[in-house]
Order: structure tokens, then sequence, then C-alpha cells
């Protein structure tokens, strides 16, 4: 999150020389002064190093842990105590970042409650005094605490598009790392999330989505060696999709695939990435598996009289009898199948759980959102469908001509319209794997949520605005105020 002091900065192509008189050009000659008291105005370009403290770098660790999970790597390369560093990060980001936010200016204008995500933990923590297993539901509390100081965490302190790029660089640098480390075997065994299966196939078709979009706006001029990794993480999720043989992952991988293919204008050339990646597909289950891979995925279409999707269909059920039960608020966070496992009678419930009911305690819904419906209720899961809604409203603005004038006025180097369309690849692919897995404790959503937010709160704040006033004074761009979308997509980068 904080570039290192060797790093170059990020700079605009010089502008035609001025008259006598005139005001300074952006980027070049001297720098206007800021007007009226103060510091200059948030979400300008940077003049200098920016501001770091201990809040930018508990946030750049929270990110570190979160997207590498680097803390079970070393406690599984021999260092104990190591996963411990998760534990004070709740407390400590609750002192330190009320204190960083009101030190600077900038800082405060980019400050957000995140009003659709404190109601949502609003309601989960009305309902901890009211649950059976009182310890889960509070461990879920803090869980999603952590990730709410985490977004607005982010967005306060990530006020310059330089950060921001930095932010989406190693969101999508992740994925060659946990490509790298699961390919072959379709899990990695010391990650706690990714060590199943399903998990590890599932966020191997967010990190495809992403990674797509993300190679279209860097470009072919700029940032090779970072282009040619992204490119190689696109082939390791591809096959990483492969070799965990989950189908809800693949699944996942045709919803995206599909959304990159209907987002790209040049719709040709997207079909050919798309034939490339398939045939790395199809490589990869022949070694791998050898024609049993497609023999699995056919079982899809038995739908529910197939073991697993009969098992997952009684647990929806299941749970949805629990929502009514409890319809307002809910039974509780992490407490729908403790509830279900005391409620239910021997022969109320079909499949495995018709004579014993109580082997429901303890197992996951497999669905997140009839999981969330069952625990928070109507309250909660129109909360939870507000995140949603809340993240497209902002998408849609950062898909606009005015955003994508502003952040290049800023000093962006990456196309924002496609840097748009990556992380709303992301959230489908989230969607598509939440609706047949359980995610509850992973981080995929709301980082996803945090970087679409950070990026919108950056080109909606005063500094853009005034970025695109002095842009369009020169006449590199529209005029103020014009919202017509770039077009971008596979194999265009709006005339970069």
């Amino acid at each position: 999150l904080q570039p290192g002091a060797g790093s170059s900065p990020i700079t605009l192509p010089s502008p035609p020389a001025r008259a006598a008189g005139s005001p300074p050009a952006l980027g070049g000659g001297a720098r206007p002064r800021p007007r009226g008291r103060g510091a200059p105005v948030a979400g300008a370009r940077p003049t200098g190093r920016e501001a770091g403290g201990p809040a930018v770098w508990l946030l750049a660790a929270l990110w570190l842990m979160l997207l590498t999970d680097i803390q079970y790597f070393l406690s599984f390369r021999g260092i104990p105590l190591v996963t411990s560093l998760m534990v004070p990060m709740l407390p400590a980001l609750a002192v330190v970042l009320p204190i960083s936010v009101m030190s600077r200016p900038e800082r405060r204008e980019h400050w957000t409650w995140f009003p659709p995500f404190v109601a949502f933990l609003a309601i989960v923590a009305i309902m901890v005094p009211f649950t059976i297993d009182r310890p889960r539901a509070v461990a879920s509390l803090q869980t999603l605490a952590l990730f709410w100081l985490l977004i607005v965490g982010t967005v306060s302190h990530v006020t310059s598009v330089r950060r921001a790029e930095l932010l989406l660089l190693a969101f999508g640098l992740q994925f060659a790392w946990w490509g790298f480390w699961g390919f072959r075997g379709g899990l990695v065994a010391w990650s706690p999330v990714l060590a199943n299966y399903d998990g590890y196939g599932a966020y191997m078709v967010i990190g495809g989505g992403f990674c797509s979009f993300l190679i279209v706006a860097i470009g072919r001029n700029q940032m090779k060696l970072v282009r040619r990794v992204l490119v190689a993480a696109v082939a390791l999720c591809a096959i990483g999709m492969v070799a965990s043989m989950a189908r809800g992952a693949f699944l996942a991988g045709l919803a995206v695939a599909g959304v990159v293919w209907l987002r790209s204008e040049r719709k040709i050339r997207a079909l050919g990435v798309a034939l490339v990646c398939g045939f790395v597909v199809i490589v990869a289950e022949i070694v791998l598996f050898g024609g049993a891979y497609w023999q699995e995925m056919s079982t899809i279409l038995q739908g529910t009289n197939e073991a697993t999707g009969e098992d997952r269909w009684e647990m929806w059920k299941a749970a949805f009898g629990v929502f009514l039960q409890r319809p307002v608020f809910g039974v509780g966070t992490s407490n729908w199948s403790i509830f279900a496992a005391e409620f239910y009678q021997p022969g109320q419930l079909g499949g495995p759980y018709g004579d014993n009911p109580r082997m429901l305690w303890g197992v996951s819904a497999h669905n997140k959102f009839v999981s969330t419906l069952a625990e928070t209720g109507i309250t909660g899961i129109t909360a939870f469908l507000w995140l949603f809604w809340d993240f497209w409203r902002r998408n849609v603005e950062l898909r606009t001509q005015r955003s994508s004038l502003r952040w290049r006025a800023m000093g962006g180097q990456l196309e924002v319209n496609a840097l748009a369309l990556a992380i709303e690849a992301a959230l489908i692919g989230w969607i598509v794997a939440a609706s047949l897995y359980s995610m509850g404790g992973t981080h995929w959503l709301y980082t996803i949520l945090a970087i679409n937010m950070t990026m919108h709160v950056i080109v909606t704040s005063r500094g853009a605005a005034r970025a695109e006033a002095e842009a369009s004074g020169m006449g590199r761009g529209p005029l103020v105020g014009s919202r017509r979308r770039p077009r971008a997509g596979i194999g265009r980068t709006n005339g970069r």
C-alpha cells in the first residue's frame, strides 16, 4: 500500500506549451498552490512521499495476510504462533484508525461508514445474545467487524490513484501465488480455506475473471513483466479449476467466461482468448485425470437425484424451515445448523438427515444466501443484498467517461473502465460460487467490495473534480459532467 522510496513517480504525457500568463499545466512547470487554507485537496496527484503511519502499516499487513495467508505459510514452514498475528488486528485497528483518520484532511474526506455493512453488522450483533451456540456467533461477529474495519480503513487511507493501483495489482498477483501452490493437487494444504477442493476451485475462477481484465487495464506498452505474470496467473487459474475437480467451480467458470466475453467489445478476439483457455483446460484435464474430469462434470445434469445434489437440497430445505421459525432476525450467524439439529424431529427431513436430524449440527448449508436468510432473517438478507446494490451503483459510475478522465488526470497508469470490469467479473464469480458453497469466514466478498469502493471514492472526491477541470481546460478530455462510457474489453485499452 505504501510504495518504497525508490519507486518511480507516475506521470502524464507532457501537455503543449502554455501561453504567457496562463496557469501552469498539470504535471509540468510550477505546481499551483492549493486553494484556501490547509493541505492539498484529497485525491490530487501526489507531490512526494505519501502519508504513512501505524494505520497504513496495519492495513498493509492485514491485506498481506488475507491475500497470501503468509502467517499460515510461515507456520507450515516451522515458525510457531505466526497464525495468532490475526487476533490483535481487530482491537489494534479499532484504536488506530479513528486517530489516523482525524489526523489528516484527505482521510476525513474519504471516510465512509458504509451504511449497508453497518446495517448488516448491527443485525448480526442484535441476535448474538439469543443464539444457541453463542461462541460461534461472537466469532462470526468479530470476523465481520474486522472486515468492516478493513473496508473503511482502506477507503480512507488509499486516497491516491497510485496506492489504489498498487492494491489492484497486489490483488491480481495473489492468484499467481495461489496458482503456483495448488495447480497440481487442486488445493493448498497449508491454507485453512484453500485446503478444500471446492474452495480452491472457486477462488481460481474468481482470479481468472479478475486477471483477464486486469491485463487489459495494463495495456501492452507498460509493466510488461507484471503483464506476463498475470497471463501466467490466468493459465494457472484455469488449470487450478480443473485440478480441483469441483463442479461448482466449473459452473462458476462458465459464468465468468460468459461475462468476460459479453463485456468485451472485440468479441472475436475475446472468443479467441476463450478458446486458448479452453485448450489449456483440455490439456490439464488429460494430463491430470485422463478423461475423468468430464465424467464428473456430467453428473451436474443429475441435479438433486445425485448424492451431493440431494444432500444440498435437503440442507437448503432445512435452512428455509429454520428461517420460517424466526423470519425477522433469524437464529444468529453460524447457528442455523445448530438450531436445525435441535428443532427437527426424526422423519421430518429427507436424505441422510431423515433418521437423525442431529447430523445437521455444525454442517454448512453450501449456499451463502440461504444460510444468511436463516441466520439473519428478512432484515439481514435485505441488508446483505444492499451490499450488492451499493457495489453495482459504484461500479457503473467507475465505467463512465468522467471517471476515466479523472483517473488519468490524477496520474493513473491503468485503464479504470477495465479495472471496474475486473472487479465485476470477480464478484460474479463469487456470487455463483456462493450459491453452491459456503463462504463464511472468507475475505473474498469483502476485499472485492473494498477495492470497488476505494476506486469510486477516489474518482468522486474533490481532488478528482479539480484534476478533471484542469485536464479539460488543457483540452485533454471531455468537458466536466460527461458520463459517456468508454469502450473497453479484451483486446482494447481505450486508446492508450
